[in-house]
C-alpha cells in the first residue's frame, strides 16, 4: 500500500518513528494536527470563525467544533466495506488527512458518526447524470434518518454542505467519491447500532426494542415527576398544597355518634 506525505495531518512515517514500529504496521493513529487543519480550511474569513459544514453555523473553536472522519479510522468500524487503492489515493493515501475530514459541531458530529446523517445526490442531479459520471460535492444534499425528530436535525435534511470559500478553495476538501462511500457505510452503521441495542436489552426485534424504550421512557418520566413533586410536599404543607401523587392516605373518620 502506497502512503503519501500528508502536510495537513501528519505523516504515517513520523507516527511509525514515534511508536517504534515499522511503517507497514502503523494502524492509522490519530493526528493531533488534523482538527486544526480542518478548522483552518472550513473557516469564515469575514466572521473570523470556523463553521460546521453541515449546519453552516460559525462557532468559536473550543469544544464546539471537531474533525469528523468520512472513512472511519478504525478498521472495525468499516464493516468489511472495501476501501480500494483508488479511494485511498483520493484521501491522500492515509486516513488522517483533510481529504477525509470535515469540521462538524457538537450537534451534527454525533449524527454523522452514528450513520444518522449522510449525503446523497439530489433528485435533479441524479436524474441528469449519466451512470458513469462523477458528481460534484456541490450537487450532494444532506439526508437525516427519520428517527431524528429534533428541530436541528429536521433543519439539516435536504440542504447542501457549506463548502470552503474561494479564499480557502485551494485547501484539500473531501471529493464526492468519499462521500458516496460514506453513504454506503451509513446504513451498515445504523444496523450495527440497532443490533447492539437489541443485544443490550435482550430483545429479538426492532418492535420489542421500541416497546422496551417506550416503557423505560415512561418510567423515567414518572420518576422525574416524583422528584419534582416531593419538594412541594415538603416545602409548604401549611398552605394545604400537597401533591396528589404523594398525598398521604388519611384514615376515614368515623361518623359522629348520634345520641337519642
Amino acid at each position: 500500500m502506497k502512503h503519501s506525505t500528508n502536510r495537513q495531518g501528519g505523516t504515517p512515517a513520523s507516527a511509525a518513528l514515534v511508536s517504534g514500529t515499522p511503517l507497514g504496521e502503523v494502524q492509522t493513529p490519530r493526528s493531533p494536527l488534523l482538527r486544526d487543519s480542518t478548522l483552518h480550511r472550513d473557516f469564515d474569513v469575514d466572521k473570523d470563525l470556523s463553521y460546521c459544514v453541515f449546519c453552516g453555523i460559525c462557532y468559536d473553536a473550543g469544544p464546539q467544533l471537531g474533525a469528523a472522519h468520512l472513512i472511519p479510522n478504525a478498521v472495525s468500524e468499516r464493516f468489511d466495506l472495501e476501501v480500494s487503492e483508488d479511494l485511498l489515493g483520493l484521501i491522500g493515501g492515509y486516513y488522517e488527512t483533510t481529504l477525509n475530514a470535515v469540521a462538524a459541531c457538537r450537534l451534527c458530529h454525533p449524527l454523522f458518526d452514528d450513520g444518522l446523517l449522510w449525503l446523497e445526490p439530489s433528485t435533479t442531479a441524479a436524474s441528469a447524470a449519466s451512470p458513469s459520471a462523477t458528481l460534484s460535492v456541490s450537487s450532494l444534499v444532506i439526508r437525516v434518518d427519520s428517527s431524528q425528530k429534533s428541530d436541528h436535525s429536521k433543519s439539516l435534511h435536504g440542504r447542501s454542505l457549506r463548502l470552503p470559500s474561494l479564499s480557502r478553495s485551494h485547501l484539500p476538501f473531501p471529493v464526492s467519491a468519499v462521500w458516496e462511500w460514506r453513504c454506503r457505510w451509513a446504513p451498515l452503521k445504523r444496523e450495527d447500532e440497532l443490533a447492539r441495542q437489541m443485544g443490550k436489552l435482550g430483545v429479538s426485534g426492532p418492535c420489542e426494542l421500541k416497546e422496551s424504550c417506550r416503557s423505560k421512557k415512561k418510567q423515567r418520566n414518572k420518576n422525574c415527576i416524583r422528584r419534582m413533586c416531593e419538594p412541594c410536599c415538603r416545602a409548604a404543607p401549611q398552605d394545604g398544597k400537597q401533591c396528589k401523587e404523594h398525598k398521604p392516605d388519611t384514615p376515614k373518620s368515623s361518623p359522629p355518634a348520634v345520641h337519642t
